[in-house]
C-alpha cells in the first residue's frame, strides 16, 4: 500500500504526465489537453492519496509517502513537496480540498503550456517532465 500510495504522490509531485503515454489526460483523446482537462486529472491524482476518503486530503494522509519519497530522493525531494504543499494547501490548513487542487492544478498549467497556446501536447508534457527530473 505505501508503494502505491508514494508512486501515485510521486507522479503528482513530478507532474510526468505525458499525453501519449497517459492518454487518462486527454481525455476527449483529441491529441489537445485542455485546461479543463488537465485540471480533472490533477484533482482526481491528489484525491487518490484521500486514504480516509472524506473529500479533502490532510498532510497526515501523505507523511508515509513523503518519507519514502525522501528516502529516494533526498533534499531535492524534501524541497518539491515543501513548494507543492505549499501551492496547493492555499490557506495552510496542512488540508488540501478539491478546490484548491484545482487551484493549484490552473496556476501549474502555464508552466507546461511552453508555447502559450492554451493547450498541451505530448511534447510540452515531455519537456516539463524532463526538466523537472533534471532538477532532482
Amino acid at each position: 500500500m505505501k508503494t502505491m500510495i508514494a508512486a501515485v504522490l510521486l507522479a503528482a509531485i513530478a507532474g510526468q504526465a505525458h499525453a501519449q503515454q497517459h492518454p487518462r489526460y486527454d481525455l476527449d483523446g483529441d491529441g489537445q489537453i485542455t485546461r479543463a482537462e488537465f485540471r480533472s486529472v490533477q484533482i482526481e491524482q491528489t484525491m487518490r492519496l484521500d486514504r480516509n476518503r472524506d473529500g479533502k486530503l490532510a498532510r497526515a494522509e501523505t507523511k508515509a509517502a513523503e518519507a519514502l519519497i525522501k528516502t529516494f530522493g533526498g533534499k531535492a525531494a524534501e524541497a518539491r513537496i515543501a513548494a507543492l504543499w505549499a501551492l496547493a494547501d492555499a490557506n495552510g490548513d496542512a488540508v488540501i480540498t478539491r478546490a484548491e487542487a484545482g487551484a493549484a492544478a490552473d496556476k501549474r498549467f502555464p508552466v507546461y503550456d511552453l508555447n502559450k497556446d492554451g493547450w498541451l501536447n505530448a511534447a510540452e508534457i515531455e519537456a516539463v517532465r524532463k526538466r523537472s527530473i533534471g532538477q532532482r
